[in-house]
């Protein structure tokens, strides 16, 4: 396992600095709840990795959503907000660990994000009931970021935008016991729509026949 350090929004990890690695075995992390080892480089301790492994629930599906704000708080001094969206699965431990970050929309307090598509294995362990954690955050120029609010939910939750609407209130943490305070802007989430994925063995079970060509060379 190595970490490697990467800019927001740079997927091109040539042009990341290496941090350092370490060497395992499944057994090991899949025996650790929380497994964690040093990353080392030229010797030196350079921080650690931590793993977390679960076991891999039900059926995998996809899903595909749509997700827009409505008078988010204004965070930039000089302008609105330049928000995205992080949507965060909870693990055995309580803990959360990031599945999905939205485009970052600049300068508005009214974003529309784009269309996604994830599967549940990553949203929620296949599990329509393990808690989705939403943070609505700012994006700043120099990397950091700020909260605008956050809440939670399910895929089970998520599922009724099938059919209609499904609405959240953003609530602030350092905000919440201000008094007065009664939200940080309004996340819609426009249209849900689930899938079930079929794995390949699953497609040669049911029956699935592959045709091809065989030529001998010479």
């Amino acid at each position: 396992s190595s970490g490697i350090n990467a800019e927001y929004g740079n997927n091109n990890l040539q042009k990341a600095d290496f941090l350092g690695s370490c060497e395992t075995t499944l057994g090991q992390v899949v025996s650790s709840m929380n497994f964690q080892k040093p990353l080392y480089y030229n010797g030196r301790e350079y921080g650690s990795i931590k793993v977390n492994a679960q076991e891999q629930a039900g059926a995998q599906k996809s899903v595909t959503m749509n997700f827009k704000g409505v008078k988010l708080d204004k965070k930039d001094f000089f302008g609105k907000s330049d928000p995205f969206l992080e949507l965060s699965r909870q693990l055995l431990d309580g803990s959360f660990v990031l599945a999905h970050r939205t485009e970052v929309i600049k300068n508005t307090l009214n974003p529309t994000w784009k269309q996604f598509k994830i599967n549940t294995r990553r949203l929620c362990n296949n599990n329509p009931d393990t808690i989705i954690k939403v943070d609505c955050l700012d994006w700043n120029s120099n990397g950091s970021t700020d909260m605008i609010g956050s809440f939670t939910t399910t895929l089970a939750e998520l599922e009724q935008a099938t059919s209609s609407q499904k609405s959240w209130q953003l609530i602030n943490p350092k905000k919440r016991n201000k008094r007065g305070y009664k939200n940080s802007g309004t996340i819609i989430l426009n249209n849900c729509l689930v899938a079930r994925e079929y794995s390949f063995l699953e497609y040669i079970q049911g029956g699935c026949e592959l045709n091809f060509p065989l030529t001998k060379l010479y």
